[in-house]
C-alpha cells in the first residue's frame, strides 16, 4: 500500500533530498546504518503505515524537517539511534500549519532496555521546554500558547519479541503496592514496530522501498540459499517502483549493497552483490543516478581499503599486513569493477591476481574514469 495522496489529490513537489554515503555510515554500518536510511523522512512512511495507518494518512513527509543532530538534548548527545523529525500533519485548515514531533528510537538489543522510556520522556520535555522558551521569547500571548503533540516511536529489529517497557509506571518504585499512586505517574502511547512480528507478505505488499529492505533484514539470520531467494525478489520488486522514489531506491540500495559487504559471507557477495549492481544498471533508475553510485562505490573502496588489515587480522590471517592489505584490494578492485563496468573478463581477473595494492588502486582510479571496459583498456595503455 503506497501512502496516501494529498487532500488536494497532487502529491506536493518532493524536496531533492539525494544524500551521498557518509564515510562514517560504511565504517559503522552495524550501529548507524538504520539511522542514515531514516534520516531521509519519507522512509519512516512505512513504519507509520505498519502500526498507525491512521496517522500515516496524515503526514506529509514530503515537507518533514529532520531535526535529529541539530536538536537533541545533551543528556543524549550520543544517541545515534535517535531520530526526530517536525512533520506537517493534515488536520483542519490546511493554512494553520498543525505540525507534530515525531521521535523514532532504534533498538536491536535482544534485552530491550529499560531507559527506553525515560529517553522519551526527556525528549519530551525537551521539546516542550523550547516551545516555552519561544512564547517568552516572542511574547506569544497566553490564549494562543499551545503545545505540539509527540508521537514516539520504537523500531525494534530483534529476533526475540519485545519484553520491555513502554510506559514509565513499569519503572516506578512501589507503584504494585500502592495502585492509587498511578494516577501521579505520566502516561502516553509509544508506538512499537517489531519486525520479526511482520509477516514477509505484508512488507512486501505496502509497495514501497523500505518494505522490501525490510523483507531482507527479516530474513538476515536465514541460510545463504533462503536470504539469497528473498534479496533476489525484494530487487526484483524495488526496480519497479515509480520513477518518483529514486532517492528511497538508492538509499536502499547503498544499505542492501552494504549489508551485503559487512553482514554476510564473502562466497555470498561474490555472487549477489554484482547481481545488485547489474539489476541496478538495467533498472530505469540507473541514468539518474550512475554518478551517486559511482561516488558511493569509491567511499566504499576507500574504507575497506583502510579496513583491510583489521578485518584479516579479525578472520585470523597469518600472511602479514602486507598480504591483507593486497587480498583486501583486489577483492575491492573486483567490486568496484562489478559495479561500474559489469563482470570482469577472465583476461583481467589473470592480472588482478598478480597485482599488488598499489596496482589494484591505480586500476581503481582507471575504472572511476571508465565507462566501459573499452574505455578502461585505452586508460590503461
Amino acid at each position: 500500500m503506497r501512502p496516501a495522496a494529498h487532500p488536494s489529490g497532487r502529491r506536493p513537489r518532493r524536496r531533492n533530498r539525494r544524500r551521498p554515503l557518509p564515510e562514517h555510515i560504511v565504517r559503522e554500518f552495524k550501529d548507524l546504518g538504520l539511522g542514515w536510511l531514516f534520516e531521509n523522512p519519507r522512509q519512516i512512511g512505512p513504519l507509520f503505515t505498519l502500526e498507525a495507518p491512521e496517522l500515516a494518512a496524515r503526514l506529509d513527509l514530503d515537507r518533514a524537517e529532520p531535526l535529529t543532530r541539530s536538536f537533541r538534548p545533551h543528556d543524549l548527545h550520543r544517541r545515534e539511534t535517535d531520530l526526530l523529525y517536525r512533520v506537517p500533519y493534515r488536520i483542519g485548515d490546511p493554512a494553520a500549519g498543525r505540525f507534530i514531533w515525531i521521535i523514532v528510537l532504534l533498538e536491536n538489543q535482544e534485552q530491550p532496555r529499560v531507559s527506553l522510556v525515560v529517553r522519551v520522556l526527556i525528549y519530551m520535555a525537551h521539546v516542550w521546554a523550547r516551545e516555552h522558551r519561544r512564547w517568552e521569547r516572542e511574547q506569544v500571548p497566553e490564549n494562543q500558547r499551545r503545545l505540539p503533540i509527540i508521537v514516539p516511536m520504537v523500531f525494534y529489529t530483534g529476533v526475540q519479541r519485545w519484553a520491555g517497557p513502554l510506559q514509565l509506571a513499569g519503572l516506578m518504585d512501589g507503584l504494585p503496592e500502592a495502585p492509587e499512586l498511578a494516577r501521579f505517574v505520566p502516561e502516553w502511547q509509544t508506538l512499537l514496530v517489531q519486525l520479526h512480528a511482520q509477516p514477509p507478505e505484508r512488507l512486501r505488499e505496502m509497495g514501497v522501498a523500505l518494505g522490501y529492505l525490510l523483507s531482507v533484514l527479516r530474513a538476515e539470520q536465514a541460510e545463504p540459499a533462503r536470504f539469497a531467494q528473498v534479496l533476489r525478489e525484494a530487487t526484483a520488486a524495488l526496480h519497479g517502483l515509480p520513477a518518483e522514489d529514486v532517492e528511497e531506491w538508492l538509499e536502499v540500495l547503498h544499505f542492501l549493497r552494504l549489508l551485503l559487504a559487512q553482514r554476510r559471507s564473502e562466497s555470498e557477495r561474490a555472487v549477489l552483490d554484482p547481481e545488485l549492481v547489474e539489476g541496478a544498471r538495467r533498472s530505469k533508475f540507473w541514468t539518474r543516478t550512475e554518478a551517486d553510485m559511482a561516488v558511493a562505490e569509491r567511499t566504499m573502496v576507500q574504507v575497506w581499503e583502510e579496513q583491510g588489515h583489521t578485518r584479516g587480522k579479525e578472520e585470523g590471517l597469518v600472511l602479514g599486513r602486507a598480504e591483507g592489505d593486497v587480498q583486501a584490494s583486489r577483492r575491492l578492485l573486483r567490486r568496484m569493477l562489478s559495479a561500474r563496468l559489469g563482470p570482469v573478463p577472465d583476461w583481467l581477473e589473470a592480472r588482478i591476481v598478480q597485482m599488488d595494492a598499489a596496482g589494484c588502486e591505480a586500476m581503481v582510479d582507471r575504472t572511476v574514469r571508465a565507462a566501459n571496459y573499452a574505455e578502461f583498456l585505452t586508460a590503461d595503455a
